[in-house]
């Protein structure tokens, strides 16, 4: 086969080769327009068909630009576009439109929401269920319309309107919030204080304020040297200007120190009492305060108080004696002298104050003083009697001193007649003298002893002792007084022996005449035979302990016919006593004399003796000679029925 002829026949395949290529290329597509059906996707909205993207999920077709040709019976398509949710659409060959309409739904919007302003506020979107106190806030939201709110208690309310672009967009929303405003007023006092407004120092004009303030609370503070500060706490609203009462500031109270000369004066201050100066007052400055000091003897005196703010003070207030007149009369008439400047002889009229001094004094008499006291007198008469000088000591000695549980008893000395059935009696004065109203007791001994006394003995009189031992009782009681011993213990020619200092006015036993004043009643010249008459079986009941029909026991003599209740010794007062107030000078006890036995021949008689005078009858007593008047007797030990009493001359 020629070269030429193999190249006609492979020209030949080329051309049938192409021939059936176009053949089948122009057939296709018919056959395939005959087979198949021409679809139209719709999308919506316009912007998403835009950029839609339309594909093929189940069956086949072929997308002819806006259209599509499909062979399945059932095709399924899936339609995207940028910013929107992909959406599926089924298609069946068999429905009677060509047309599918596809709606896509675009994706949410990014909101960023800034909000600008210093009030607290909430940010509230209802449709979306948020809430939010963020000043950046950033949330999805569907496209669309979407309403946020803004609210808070010191802000106007805002309701801001969105249109959420979505499709995934971000939008920057900001806002300002807008503060909702009140009003203050207020007025100080004083002006001058320094006002502040939620700490921060405000200024005003002649002590008035107004603030434009945020709704809300707030604190006023006001201030001022010398005045108590004051803090208000004020809510203010939007509606209406809260208008605060005038504010006064209190003055801050001040110390004043109240002194007077003298001191211990009353204090009344607008006629109330505050106690005696010193006096330390806390008081409100700003005002008057009335003031009166008052002191008895003292003329009052009358003021005001003032103060500087801020400021303490002292004051002295010195009193003037009050002077007032009084009538002085001395009895006998004598010299005044008044406060050292001699007035002349009494009766004067003197003009005086309190804490001066009248004197009145005469030859003869003691000189007596006589002080003016603080409290005025009501009784401006003053009357003074004058006491002879040796008598004056008497007179200003109590009615009753106590010592040592011994009770005494002042009596007036006396001269008396001795009746002749006192013979034995050789003085006829007795001085001026304390003596006890009891004999000394157990109780009362042992305070000089040391020893112990039981309850019921405590007040039976102390017997059984010896002269010797009621003397050194004596001179012990005498110390306890710092008086001069009576009693002088010593030795006389190896010889113990006691005397006596008559001119002591320290404790002692009784003299013989003094006792006879006692059992007098103070008039030994009327003395009785009996301390009860003139007759030995008239003895009164209840006259003194003495040998009655239940002393038996102790005595081999008694009286059937008297009745005591004591078979032996009594307590001390069980009987009543005499005239001068003294106990048992009948029965009970008999009692130690100051005396020696023998002849009295002066006052306190021998300044020694060994056998010393015992007086008085006794719980044994029965006979007429042992209970007459004066029963004299001598002895040199004590004995059961013997007891001692005690005076002291007064000098």
């Amino acid at each position: 086969m020629s070269d030429g002829l193999l190249s006609e026949i492979k020209a030949q395949r080329r051309k049938n080769t192409l021939l059936l290529f176009v053949t089948l290329l122009i057939s296709l597509p018919l056959f395939l327009i005959l087979v198949g059906r021409t679809v139209e996707i719709q999308v919506h909205p316009a912007e998403a068909a835009a950029a839609a993207n339309i594909e093929f999920v189940q069956g086949f077709g072929i997308p002819l630009q806006s259209q599509h040709l499909v062979f399945s019976n059932a095709t399924e398509f899936l339609i995207s576009s940028p910013g929107y949710t992909a959406e599926k659409s089924r298609y069946e060959k068999s429905a009677e439109t060509s047309v599918v309409e596809v709606y896509l739904k675009p994706l949410p919007g990014l909101i960023s929401l800034k909000v600008a302003g210093e009030a607290d506020f909430e940010i509230h979107v209802p449709s979306l269920g948020l809430r939010s106190k963020d000043r950046s806030f950033q949330f999805e939201a569907p496209a669309g319309g979407l309403v946020v709110e803004i609210d808070g208690i010191h802000i106007q309310k805002l309701v801001k309107n969105i249109e959420v672009l979505g499709r995934g967009l971000e939008q920057i929303v900001s806002v300002e919030l807008k503060e909702v405003q009140g009003s203050i007023a207020v007025t100080v006092v004083p002006s001058h204080a320094t006002v502040s407004l939620d700490n921060a120092q405000v200024n005003g004009e002649d002590g008035r304020y107004q603030f434009k303030v945020a709704v809300g609370d707030h604190t006023i503070s006001i201030a001022a040297d010398g005045y108590v500060s004051e803090v208000i706490e004020v809510y203010a609203n939007e509606i209406s200007e809260v208008r605060l009462a005038a504010v006064t500031l209190e003055p801050k109270s001040v110390r004043v120190t109240l002194t007077s000369i003298p001191a211990k004066a009353t204090i009344l201050v607008d006629g109330k009492y505050l106690g005696e100066t010193p006096l330390s007052l806390s008081l409100i400055p700003l005002r008057d305060y009335q003031y009166q000091v008052r002191k008895s003897g003292y003329e009052s005196v009358l003021g005001k108080l003032e103060f500087e703010l801020g400021k303490d003070s002292a004051r002295e207030i010195v009193l003037a004696k009050e002077r007032y007149s009084v009538s002085v009369e001395v009895f006998p008439a004598s010299n005044i002298i008044l406060n050292g400047v001699d007035k002349g002889v009494s009766p004067k009229d003197l003009t005086v104050a309190a804490g001066d001094i009248i004197l009145a004094n005469k030859d003869g008499y003691a000189t007596e003083e006589y002080l003016i006291p603080a409290v005025k007198l009501e009784d401006r008469n003053i009357r003074i009697r004058l006491v002879e000088a040796d008598r004056k000591l008497f007179v200003d000695s109590p009615e009753i001193d106590q010592v040592e549980g011994v009770t005494l008893l002042k009596l007036e000395g006396r001269s008396f007649g001795v009746p002749e059935k006192l013979s034995l009696l050789m003085q006829s004065y007795v001085p001026d003298l304390y003596v006890s109203d009891t004999v000394i007791t157990a109780e009362a001994y042992a305070r000089f002893s040391g020893g112990n006394v039981g309850s019921d003995v405590a007040q039976l009189p102390q017997n059984k002792l010896s002269w010797q031992d009621a003397a050194r009782y004596c001179n012990w009681l005498s110390e306890k007084l710092a008086l001069r011993p009576f009693y002088l213990f010593g030795e006389v020619q190896g010889v113990n022996t006691i005397s006596f200092d008559k001119n002591s006015n320290g404790f002692r036993m009784p003299t013989l005449g003094e006792w006879v004043v006692f059992m007098s009643e103070g008039s030994p010249e009327k003395i009785q035979v009996y301390p009860w008459g003139e007759k030995y079986l008239a003895i009164p009941r209840g006259i003194g302990n003495l040998a009655g029909r239940e002393s038996g026991q102790y005595s081999s003599a008694t009286m059937q016919h008297y009745v005591d209740n004591y078979a032996g010794l009594s307590p001390v007062k069980s009987f009543r006593p005499n005239a001068l107030n003294m106990y048992d000078l009948v029965g009970n006890v008999r009692e130690w004399l100051h005396d020696a036995a023998g002849a009295n021949t002066d006052y306190f008689g021998a300044a020694y003796g060994i056998q010393h005078r015992t007086i008085g009858s006794s719980y044994l007593g029965a006979s007429s000679e042992a209970l007459a008047s004066i029963v004299v007797g001598s002895a040199i030990y004590g004995a059961d029925d013997l007891g001692f009493r005690v005076v002291r001359t007064i000098r």
